[in-house]
């Protein structure tokens, strides 16, 4: 959003400069674009754009809680140096109490997938691995809650994996799971059922082909490569035996056909036979 709002200040820059300027040299071009830039002010995405010793001004955002239909602002807080401190107060909890409640979750984890996302212990859940495990106790240990949280595989009495990821989703309808943490894809049909956490991946589809040089396959029989031989041998004979067949009908009542030496009516044959490729005969 600053990068934006920056381009829209250059711009703006540039046309406040006097198109005089242009037959100046490279030098002061730059630095009446530079000078222009400094005093440049404007109201943009992130709110008021401006420059303090050629640095951008960073906005200060209010951090309040919501209690009910009411707010509270609690803070301030500045993209560099984060919340101020002195201005910080306690947040109020439901229940109308400044003291954080005591969070216990159960953690349902899917079993089957890839183990580089998700690699369940089935023996000790604690001490389950992988890429979405990571990122989850890395959120709670951002978090300034206490957060209880028990890891719980989604398994059957036989330790097999209990069903689909669908069916892991909705054991938080049964109330069986407070959380999921999984490389579960999002999807029309799952958003419905649960919330999802901004996507932390991409997941695409994509196609793995081996490399080669293509170069030995650019000659002029390469339109010979789609077939195999014993295909392209098929067609040869088909044509051959389309060409006896009419031959055979046609003798006995075609003049063109029937009359002449045999080389001719053999010839008749494959001449008839290839130029239905070019032409139709009636």
């Amino acid at each position: 959003m600053q990068a934006y709002d920056t381009v829209w200040a250059l711009a703006m820059a540039v046309e406040k400069m006097n198109y005089s300027t242009s037959h100046s040299g490279t030098a002061t071009r730059k630095k009446l674009i530079l000078d222009q830039i400094k005093s440049t002010t404007c109201e943009g995405i992130t709110g008021n754009f401006s420059l303090v010793d050629e640095n951008l001004k960073q906005s200060t955002f209010e951090v309040f809680n919501v209690v009910g239909e009411k707010e509270k602002i609690i803070g301030l807080y500045c993209p560099m140096k984060g919340v101020h401190e002195k201005s910080i107060s306690k947040p109020i909890w439901p229940g109308g109490t400044i003291n954080p409640p005591r969070i216990n979750l159960i953690i349902g984890i899917p079993v089957k997938g890839f183990p580089e996302f998700v690699n369940a212990n089935i023996n000790n859940p604690q001490k389950s691995t992988g890429f979405c495990i990571d990122i989850f106790t890395s959120a709670v240990d951002v978090l300034d809650i206490h957060i209880n949280y028990t890891f719980q595989p989604f398994v059957d009495k036989n330790g097999k994996s209990n069903g689909s990821y669908d069916d892991l989703l909705r054991q938080i309808d049964t109330q069986k799971y407070d959380v999921i943490v999984g490389d579960i894809t999002i999807v029309a049909s799952r958003a419905e059922l649960v919330d999802f956490t901004l996507p932390y991946s991409e997941s695409r589809v994509t196609m793995l082909v081996s490399e080669r040089n293509d170069k030995k396959d650019q000659h002029m029989w390469i339109f010979l490569k789609p077939f195999k031989w014993n295909l392209w041998l098929l067609s040869f004979i088909s044509f051959i035996f389309t060409g006896f067949v009419v031959w055979l009908m046609e003798c006995r009542v075609n003049t063109d056909f029937g009359e002449g030496p045999p080389q001719q009516q053999i010839g008749l044959i494959f001449w008839f036979s290839f130029s239905t490729l070019v032409f139709a005969h009636s």
